[in-house]
C-alpha cells in the first residue's frame, strides 16, 4: 500500500507492506555482506540484463521463510564472482574444507569473509544431518 496514510489532522505519504518490509531487511543486510546494493530473486529477475552475483539465502527478522539475495558486480569483479559462485556451491553441498580454500584468498571482502568464517565453523563442528545452508540475520 502506498499514499497518504493517517487521519485529517495529521499524515504522511508512506509505502507499507510485505514488499517494502523485505527491502528495509535488505538495505540492512548490506552491512553483513559489505555490499551497497542487495536484491531478492524478483528484482534479479526483472533485472536479469544486469550482472548478478548470488551471495546467499538468508532469513531476515519478521519473515519466515529464506530470501535469495544478489548484488551487482562489476567486469572487473568476474574472476571474484566465478570463485564466490563456486564456494556458495561447495559451502550448500557440505563441502566445508573446499568452500574455505577457494574464499581464502579473497578473505578482505567482507561477503567473503562472511561465508569463509561460516565454513571454517563447520568444519571445526559440522551441522546436523538436516542442516539448510540459510544464514540467520538477527540484526535488521
Amino acid at each position: 500500500m502506498i499514499g497518504n496514510i493517517g487521519s485529517a489532522r495529521r499524515f504522511n505519504y508512506t509505502a507499507m507492506g510485505d514488499t517494502v518490509n523485505l527491502a528495509s531487511r535488505l538495505e540492512g543486510a548490506n552491512k553483513a555482506f559489505g555490499t551497497d546494493v542487495l536484491a531478492a530473486q524478483a528484482t534479479r529477475d526483472a533485472a536479469s540484463d544486469l550482472s548478478w552475483l548470488e551471495l546467499d539465502a538468508i532469513k531476515v527478522v519478521g519473515r519466515g521463510r529464506p530470501v535469495g539475495v544478489f548484488t551487482l558486480i562489476e567486469p572487473a569483479d568476474a574472476p571474484f564472482a566465478a570463485t564466490y559462485t563456486q564456494a556458495l556451491e561447495a559451502f550448500r553441498t557440505r563441502q566445508f574444507e573446499r568452500a574455505a580454500n577457494l574464499l581464502t584468498p579473497f578473505a578482505e571482502r567482507k561477503a567473503a569473509s562472511s561465508l569463509l568464517w561460516r565454513a571454517t565453523a563447520y568444519l571445526a563442528d559440522p551441522p546436523p544431518a538436516d542442516w539448510v545452508a540459510v544464514n540467520s540475520l538477527s540484526e535488521k
